[in-house]
């Protein structure tokens, strides 16, 4: 991989975007969007806010590209998605029936999120003016245990990984919408961090690919690519199949014509919906046989063949715009209290061997859903993620929404700033990071998480690094 072909690669996507963008605005505000024109201009801005940031050099880091990435893709593509694959009275009456907001209310939210994230670039913009965190390049990547052959390793991470897949599958914690008492199983936290080191693999062999093509290590990267995405698939969970995909992409830049495989891995983004859908209905209905699911499941399909928004599956799962704007209507009032459970970051710092009568720390997500109204008042497995965005207003209503981007922005220039992301192992944790804060919708058990993240990334990203030579062969530079 060449130095520059990932920043250039950005560069021109950034443009495109751009261009795009504001072509799609002209025309749906002509055609198809008078209910939501003003939401739209707001996220239309906001975008163009994200993308002129990520050219600055303040931003260059990769840490900034993962978490922004996945925040364009739920908090400002989603709107975009409604106005221009349906009409104006059906969003209408989408955004009526199933979160219960009016658009007055979709503009309110798309406000706090552009002040949300103009806090946030600011608040990075001027940490680094200030030169709140001084650069480090201390030997924390340099380390390495020993030299080993490094495809007995890749195997022995990839068993590790998978088998704690299989785990998190038999106790019923792999799937969404899937009831699991987490107090019965407290291997489980645990499990949920080692079964990500499939991610660990796909980014060392992206990492590498320049200096080892041989067929095992093909044969290798086909194989993790097709069971972690199977895995990620069945799951039916968006952020998992989004952590996939990043190490993927970093993979397919790689290769000739990156530019079709990139799209094959759009198309299989954004057609996750149906497959989603699919594997729900196996679960529901484990009892028959996988013929007869499929062909009751295909049936169904043609029934509702027309197209219709509340069937839309990747803008309900992506949508959190809407539900950001749900929880502001429901919050906002005279009764509103503030909330402590951002104290669970200091609790959770505590291992549970050591204090077995912890309680479960975090925040109800079934609770949440019925105070939202956003759940039937008999389902009591479904969790609802507001986002980092919603949950600042959840826990300190407008205060929230000026102090979370901040604490945010200083956690994204701290590790920019202590992360060599040429290095194997600062590649390595810039990426996990990124991915921690951006893709987590709960802020209220981060720290722990990122500590457990470091702990175990580290480690096994230590077995894979070679011996430290002054010479740097590969440089990753976004």
């Amino acid at each position: 991989m060449s130095a520059r072909s990932p920043k250039i690669f950005i560069q021109k996507t950034s443009w495109v975007f751009l261009a795009l963008s504001a072509m799609l605005m002209v025309v749906l505000i002509l055609i198809n969007a008078e209910v939501l024109v003003t939401s739209l201009i707001i996220s239309s801005i906001n975008l163009m806010l994200i993308l002129y940031a990520l050219r600055m050099k303040f931003f260059e880091h990769m840490v900034f590209k993962i978490f922004f990435a996945y925040h364009v893709l739920t908090m400002i593509l989603p709107l975009f998605m409604v106005v221009t694959l349906y009409s104006a009275p059906d969003v209408l009456e989408y955004l009526v029936k199933k979160f219960s907001v009016m658009p007055n209310d979709i503009l309110k939210g798309n406000i706090i999120i552009l002040i949300y994230d103009s806090i946030l670039i600011f608040a990075v913009v001027l940490f680094n003016k200030m030169n709140f965190f001084k650069k480090r390049k201390g030997k924390l990547f340099k380390y390495y245990l020993f030299d080993s052959n490094k495809y007995v390793l890749i195997i022995i991470i990839a068993f590790i990984s998978y088998s704690m897949k299989l785990y998190l599958v038999s106790i019923g914690a792999w799937f969404m919408y899937e009831e699991f008492d987490l107090t019965q199983y407290p291997f489980a936290n645990t499990a949920e961090l080692l079964q990500k080191l499939d991610v660990l693999l796909l980014l060392f062999i992206a990492y590498n690919y320049k200096y080892d093509k041989s067929k095992f290590m093909f044969i290798l990267m086909i194989s993790i690519i097709i069971i972690s995405l199977a895995f990620a698939i069945i799951s039916t969970s968006k952020a998992k199949l989004f952590m996939i995909l990043i190490p993927v992409v970093l993979l397919l830049i790689n290769f000739k014509y990156k530019k079709m495989y990139l799209f094959g891995v759009m198309i299989l983004f954004f057609s996750s919906g149906p497959i989603f859908d699919y594997f729900m209905y196996l679960r529901i209905h484990n009892s028959q046989s996988i013929e007869t699911n499929t062909i009751e499941f295909l049936n169904s399909k043609k029934i509702a063949n027309e197209k219709n928004i509340f069937d839309d599956k990747i803008i309900l799962r992506l949508g959190y715009q809407m539900v950001v704007a749900r929880a502001i209507r429901v919050y906002d009032n005279e009764n509103f209290e503030y909330k402590m459970d951002y104290l669970n970051n200091i609790i959770g710092l505590v291992p549970r061997l050591l204090w077995p009568e912890k309680p479960v720390i975090g925040i109800d997500g079934n609770k949440i859903g019925h105070e939202l109204g956003l759940l039937h008042r008999k389902d009591y497995q479904t969790s609802i993620g507001m986002s980092n965005i919603g949950e600042a207003f959840y826990e300190l209503g407008y205060l929230g929404v000026f102090l979370v981007p901040i604490i945010v922005a200083f956690l994204l220039v701290y590790f920019s700033q202590i992360l060599e992301e040429k290095f194997w192992l600062g590649f390595l944790l810039s990426i996990m990071f990124g991915l921690q804060i951006g893709v987590t919708d709960w802020y209220n058990t981060l720290l722990p998480g990122l500590i457990k993240s470091f702990i175990i990334f580290y480690f096994f990203g230590l077995l894979l690094n070679k011996k430290y030579t002054n010479e740097i062969k590969l440089k990753l530079k976004w």
